[in-house]
Parts: structure tokens; C-alpha cells; sequence
């Protein structure tokens, strides 16, 4: 099989209902945002040293493939037990950050520094999300995943922070 199959030379792509749909739709944008909100975050996962957060950034991309499958065919794909993990999981961060009101520098290190890229852009995969609700059906637990996703994104970066720093800079 080749990967180019020549059928997006015409200004169209498909779905992951097979739809064939311009390739600025917003289905595909948000598509393609996730995507690279995945990559970035493997680049993160690269950089950074704690191997908890690498296997939260792992899990983390793994379910964004179901995330992005359940947006363009309207499935359920992400539950609120997921979003409940993401909360449990902000939890656990957030308990080893002193002073989370104050000012952060978004990156300290690199491995933080990739991980607040990867905040940023699921921000913007958020308000691609939101745009396409506005006329579309989403799911309310697709909103609250990706919601709660940069929540996480933001804590798990003070914490590769904080392990480099010991907390001398952050807070």
C-alpha cells in the first residue's frame, strides 16, 4: 500500500466517517490540532526525566487517538471515568506544588517548556472544539476531557519544573 492515494489532490479529505469534506474544515482542523498536540507532547515525553509523568504523557496520547476518532464520527469515546482520571491525576501533581498562585514562566526547563507548548495547543484544540459545538453536536464530556487535558498539561509541567528547580525559583 502507498501512503499517497492522490484522493486529497482536489482540495477534499475523508472523515473518519468517510465523508469526504474540505481539508479547512473545522472537523479537520480539529483533527489535525490534536495531532499535533500529540506529537509535542511526545516530544515532551522525550525530554522529560520522571517516569510518571512519561507514562501520564504516554497514556495521555494513546487516549487522544480515541478522543480525536470519537470527534469527527460523533462517538463516545471518552467517558466521564476519564475525565475523573484526569482529575486524579491533576490532583496528584497539584500536591507537590507549594504555590500555585504564583507568576510561572511557561518552561523552565525543556522538558516543562514542551509540555506548556503542548498546554497551549490543547487550548487551541479547546476553542477549535468549541467553535465546531456552536453548530454541531459534541459531546459534554469531550469538552470536559479537554478542558481538564490543559489543567494537567499546566500542573505536570510545574512539576518537571519543580524536580529540576527544587521548588528554589517556582515559588
Amino acid at each position: 500500500m502507498k501512503i499517497y492515494t492522490k484522493s486529497g489532490d482536489r482540495l477534499k479529505t475523508s472523515t473518519y466517517n468517510d465523508e469526504r469534506v474540505f481539508k479547512n474544515d473545522m472537523i479537520i482542523e480539529i483533527n489535525g490540532t490534536i495531532d499535533e498536540l500529540q506529537s509535542h507532547m511526545m516530544v515532551a515525553y522525550n525530554f522529560t526525566e520522571d517516569k510518571d509523568i512519561q507514562e501520564t504523557i504516554l497514556f495521555i496520547v494513546k487516549q487522544l487517538f480515541s478522543y480525536n476518532y470519537g470527534i469527527s464520527s460523533n462517538q463516545e469515546t471518552i467517558t466521564k471515568d476519564d475525565v475523573d482520571n484526569l482529575e486524579k491525576l491533576i490532583d496528584k501533581y497539584q500536591g507537590n506544588i507549594l504555590n500555585l498562585g504564583a507568576f510561572v514562566y511557561p518552561g523552565m526547563t525543556k522538558a516543562a517548556s514542551f509540555i506548556h507548548v503542548s498546554r497551549t495547543i490543547c487550548r487551541r484544540a479547546e476553542r477549535s472544539i468549541i467553535s465546531f459545538y456552536q453548530d454541531n453536536t459534541v459531546d459534554e464530556t469531550k469538552l470536559e476531557y479537554i478542558n481538564r487535558l490543559s489543567d494537567l498539561l499546566y500542573i505536570m509541567a510545574l512539576n518537571v519544573d519543580k524536580i529540576k528547580y527544587k521548588n528554589e525559583e517556582l515559588n
